[in-house]
């Protein structure tokens, strides 16, 4: 039986086939953590088994997919200890060109696929009094970029622009109640 007193230090990253999360599962891993590296395509990381993580697919987009993931550690280590949001993906373009559908996709991953894998990890994080859970951000969130989206004609100087860089900066409101 866990007590609230157990370390958990089992490690679930989304988004592991490339770029930050790829980075912090083998940093997890070599720091000794069990580390869960997912991607939707496990074939993707299965090169991340040389570094000593366990891989296992996982689509933040799909409920299934998403509960079996985390069904896996928990049976394994009683809960997810950390949990490292980083699936997701820009749009870039200008605004007026990109299709709703396409932003509404982008959603379903970087917002809402976020809030589903955490609210699955939750429970257990509180059962056994502990875990972290992590936001992995984008930089060009607080930045402005001209050349995206003007909101003034293109003949006239304005620092006022705007651009649909990263939808996920609107997990920031869920993490800060976290």
């Amino acid at each position: 039986m866990w007590s609230a007193h157990d370390a958990i230090k089992a490690v679930l990253i989304t988004g592991c086939s490339t770029g930050i999360g790829r980075a912090t599962a083998i940093a997890f891993a070599q720091a000794g953590w069990p580390t869960y590296a997912t991607a939707r395509r496990v074939e993707s990381i299965s090169d991340l088994e040389s570094y000593g993580c366990l891989t296992l697919p996982l689509d933040v987009t799909d409920t299934e997919s998403i509960q079996s993931a985390v069904d896996t550690v928990k049976k394994a280590h009683g809960s997810v200890g950390v949990l490292v949001n980083n699936a997701g993906y820009a749009l870039h373009a200008a605004l007026e060109s990109l299709p709703v559908d396409a932003v509404r996709r982008q959603f379903e991953t970087n917002v809402f696929g976020s809030l589903e894998v955490t609210n699955r990890v939750l429970p257990a994080m509180r059962e056994h009094g502990s875990g972290r859970i992590f936001f992995v951000g984008s930089t060009a969130v607080p930045q402005r970029f001209p050349a995206v989206v003007r909101t003034a004609p293109p003949s006239t100087p304005s620092k006022r622009s705007a651009t649909l860089c990263d939808s996920r900066y609107a997990n920031s409101g869920y993490a800060s109640f976290l």
